[in-house]
């Protein structure tokens, strides 16, 4: 079992909580119309930077040799999936993909 981690993007703000701050977030009640929690799926990418929902990603098709796809990672029937812009659903796995961006500082990336 993985350890439990998560960011949190401050909507007014228009960034990342700083990581000492997000466990302080939780003691309180936590309005979701003010920030937005992603969380750690479990898996790093081929540089070994930790994935969270809401990430971009290039991820390495091994299906078409030098082909490369960019996705998003979101949390859809029970699991962590990377979406593609045609909304095709992959797997992820730690061989063959890099976090790019994520939703809120790259959206120009997908």
């Amino acid at each position: 079992m993985h350890e439990i981690k998560m960011r949190v993007w401050i909507k007014a703000l228009g960034c990342y909580m700083l990581p000492d701050a997000v466990a302080d977030l939780f003691v309180g009640e936590l309005n979701c119309d003010d920030y937005i929690v992603e969380l750690f799926i479990g898996r790093h990418d081929k540089h070994g930077k930790a994935v969270y929902e809401g990430d971009r990603l290039a991820i390495e098709n091994v299906t078409i040799e030098g082909g490369v796809y960019n996705a998003e990672v979101v949390f859809r029937h029970g699991s962590f999936v990377a979406i593609s812009d045609t909304d095709c659903s992959y797997p992820l796995y730690d061989e063959g993909m890099e976090v790019i961006g994520n939703i809120h500082e790259s959206k120009e990336v997908l």
